[in-house]
């Protein structure tokens, strides 16, 4: 997101002297703008300040992780589109047979993924719950190719063919789940369906 602000700064015939300043503030980017004549780089520096404060109080609280493929942001749930990631009480076991909580890991790289980037969403659809459907990505990184590539998540085929081939480097680089034995989310939610 990129809050602009200009500060006018006297009047008159000048000419428009423009200094362009980027602050990156958590995943804000503030631009100003400022300029004419005779106006001094101390004055200038000031203005910055007040508007990059201002700025601060504004800024987007950061994504609310729910689970590996859903989060909140700005007021509104987010599932992530062509993927499913193992449900948040999802339980996997490795190559030797230990159990692990592989839907609360898919979940802690989900936060890991988002934390203290710049987030993008496309809406590509809204699900049966009212959750907006997204390609989301973080600093310009696909975040559904993240955890897919990281076999923390499967690509949904019902719905998308986007990250099949993610999927199978996983799966043959033993990647994440992909090292032991799991049940696939899909299938996991028809068997603990809530009541």
């Amino acid at each position: 997101m990129i809050k602009k602000w200009a500060v006018p700064l006297g009047i008159g015939l000048a000419i428009l002297v423009t200094a362009i300043q980027l602050i990156r503030i958590g995943n804000l980017q503030v631009e100003g703008v400022y300029g004419e004549a005779g106006v001094d780089a101390e004055t200038a520096a000031k203005a910055a300040a007040e508007a990059a404060a201002k700025a601060v109080k504004a800024a987007p609280a950061p994504p609310r992780v729910a689970d590996g493929d859903s989060f909140e942001w700005q007021d509104t749930e987010v599932r992530l589109y062509g993927i499913d990631a193992f449900e948040l009480k999802q339980r996997c076991k490795t190559s030797g047979g230990y159990e692990y909580g592989c839907g609360y890991e898919a979940r802690q790289a989900l936060v890991k993924l988002l934390k203290d980037k710049e987030l993008k969403c496309e809406r590509k659809d809204v699900d049966a719950y009212g959750r907006m459907v997204a390609v989301c990505t973080a600093d310009g990184v696909d975040v559904a190719k993240q955890l897919v590539k990281q076999g923390l998540a499967l690509a949904y085929t019902r719905y998308s063919k986007d990250y099949v081939a993610d999927e199978r480097r996983a799966r043959a680089d033993k990647v994440g789940a992909w090292g032991g034995s799991f049940e696939a989310p899909w299938d996991w939610r028809s068997k603990h369906k809530r009541k």
